[in-house]
């Protein structure tokens, strides 16, 4: 029913709308008070504030990609796959920083911390424009099912 509701709205009325910064302060605060005295998250005597999600096959995948042996060493996911936790928190905790200012989060927010890095901004400029084009053949009403192949 989801699917055929957003097929009958124009692309203008299915746009997510930005929230406004106090909506997501107000959740962070929750979760991490929330999670502090959780006894689910006691792994050995050591307590996780937040619950993370398991990176550990795309972070073997992307070492593979990226030239690494083929089986990597578990140390060497683990490592790695701390640096992408810490960096990702790194960077909402800058995309926040500027929503508070702005008064809402929305990609502008996440871009404005790499405009300096030529490289890191380019390929984000290159994937949002190709989700933006995605997005236009979905909404379009494209269907490859129906294309004939010659």
């Amino acid at each position: 029913m989801a699917t055929e509701l957003k097929k009958k709205l124009p692309a203008k009325a299915r746009r997510r709308k930005g929230f406004e910064i106090s909506q997501v302060g107000a959740n962070c605060e929750r979760e991490y008070t929330e999670y502090d005295d959780d006894d689910e998250n006691v792994v050995g005597g050591d307590v996780n504030l937040l619950k993370r999600g398991d990176l550990s096959d795309s972070v073997r995948d992307m070492m593979i990609g990226f030239g690494d042996h083929m089986e990597p060493m578990e140390e060497s996911i683990i490592v790695m796959q701390d640096f992408v936790v810490e960096y990702i928190q790194c960077m909402t905790k800058k995309a926040v920083d500027i929503a508070t200012v702005k008064g809402k989060l929305d990609t502008e927010c996440f871009i404005f911390p790499i405009r300096k890095d030529h490289e890191t901004y380019e390929r984000v400029k290159d994937l949002l424009q190709a989700n933006g084009e995605l997005k236009e053949v979905l909404n379009s009403g494209f269907d490859p099912a129906d294309e004939k192949v010659y």
